[in-house]
């Protein structure tokens, strides 16, 4: 009763999710929460003052949830690690929605949610915003309006929960000194013992999170040798750690699967981790590249009829033409002169790659940029005024722009830079 009654309460707030416009580029306001859309449009994030939720914006439930469509999990913001529970059914319209916090800490430890809750939302008030990594994909937030939207929906800790510890720090300092010192700390509740349920719970839950790396795989064909790994602390518990070993004899991969048990004995977060295979024979580099890899002569139509062109090599200046529909240079940009500078750009993007050449001069940047993250593609040119974009067009025609084999040299751009310019 108590899973299905926190369940109520993220089923609510995945279904003012699913009302919601999917393409917002700010945050906003809405239904009693703070939310926007990630830079990859693919997960929306929401935050109230009790829960910080993520909901995956393509549908498709993952494999290994409970009757009720749940399970715990593990949420990484800038890095920083969140216990988290996932929920997706019916009620979710088979929306993932990933929740921080576990069910004990939801149901029994308010304050510690909160505070919880409270540390995640500070993630979103960089300068860079912050960067969400859920299972198998990651979601960029921009700190945009934040500042000016979000404040009263942040988390924060119930006059109850404050009464509550105050209350407790002045019971404290009134015992007698002596008392004090007598006083014992108490300990920490033991561990439940580990029973045959849970040790067959845990593996199950092992089998299933190995599934999600290596799908189609038959399980029959392979042994799983239960290792007991040291303790480790997660949010303030310290959780027992079992470690499955296999091997897939179809791949010839050995994998680690580490499941958490929490005190109480229930079966918590796990994870994969495929061990390295044996080096392969060393073989001869591949051959640099040609001179014609290293040159870069882009052409293509735009959308408004006019054409842009670059060329850019090793050792030489760049050079950037926008032309009318005449074919006349309406603009023309030639680094070191007048102040112009450039910068090119390459990075592995989603399930694709990035290229682009920018120019800069003044306030102004000048893209010519190609993406393909394997969901959303791009091909044009991009203009901005002091980083907010001011045009943009795309290519009609076929634009060849593979900046992957130009030197790191002066001219290879920030990540920072490329970041922003990407996302």
């Amino acid at each position: 009763m108590l899973k299905l009654h926190t369940l109520v309460g993220v089923t609510a707030l995945a279904l003012s999710l699913t009302a919601c416009d999917f393409f917002s580029t700010q945050w906003e306001a809405k239904d009693g929460a703070c939310r926007a859309i990630s830079s990859e449009n693919t997960v929306m994030a929401a935050i109230q003052h009790d829960r910080i939720a993520f909901m995956e914006l393509e549908p498709g439930c993952p494999s290994n949830l409970d009757i009720l469509g749940s399970r715990f999990t593990e949420i990484k913001i800038n890095g920083n690690r969140y216990a988290a529970m996932m929920v997706c059914n019916d009620a979710t319209h088979n929306r993932n929605i990933t929740t921080i916090g576990t069910l004990k800490m939801a149901v029994k430890e308010r304050a510690a949610l909160a505070a919880l809750s409270v540390k995640a939302a500070a993630e979103f008030t960089g300068i860079f915003g912050a960067k969400v990594a859920l299972e198998g994909q990651t979601a960029r937030f921009y700190r945009g309006n934040f500042a000016s939207v979000c404040p009263q929906y942040l988390p924060r800790l119930t006059l109850a929960d404050l009464k509550q510890s105050l209350k407790t720090t002045q019971q404290q300092s009134h015992l007698p000194q002596a008392h004090v010192a007598a006083e014992k700390p108490t300990p920490p509740p033991s561990p439940v013992e580990l029973t045959p349920e849970i040790y067959q719970q845990a593996l199950e839950r092992a089998q299933s999170t190995y599934l999600l790396s290596h799908p189609g795989t038959n399980l029959n064909d392979m042994a799983w040798e239960e290792i007991h790994r040291p303790d480790q602390e997660r949010n303030g518990q310290m959780m027992r750690m079992l470690r499955y070993t296999t091997f897939n004899p179809a791949t010839g991969i050995t994998s680690d699967v580490d499941v958490e048990i929490a005190p109480d004995g229930t079966v918590g977060y796990s994870i994969n981790k495929d061990r390295p295979s044996p080096a392969a024979p060393v073989t001869a580099p591949p051959p640099p590249p040609s001179p014609e890899d290293r040159t870069i002569n882009a052409f293509c139509m735009l959308d408004n009829g006019k054409s842009v062109s670059v060329y850019a090599t090793e050792g030489r200046d760049y050079h950037y033409t926008y032309r009318d529909k005449n074919d006349r240079p309406e603009l023309e940009l030639v680094e070191g002169l007048f102040g112009v500078k450039a910068f090119h750009y390459f990075a592995p993007f989603g399930m694709g790659t990035a290229h682009y050449i920018r120019f800069n001069k003044g306030t102004y940047d000048y893209v010519l940029l190609s993406t393909d993250n394997g969901r959303q593609a791009f091909q044009g040119v991009r203009a901005y005024n002091n980083g907010n974009l001011i045009a943009s067009h795309e290519c009609t025609t076929p634009l060849s722009l593979n900046t992957e084999h130009l030197p790191k040299n002066d001219h290879f751009d920030t990540e920072k830079m490329g970041d922003y310019l990407l996302y």
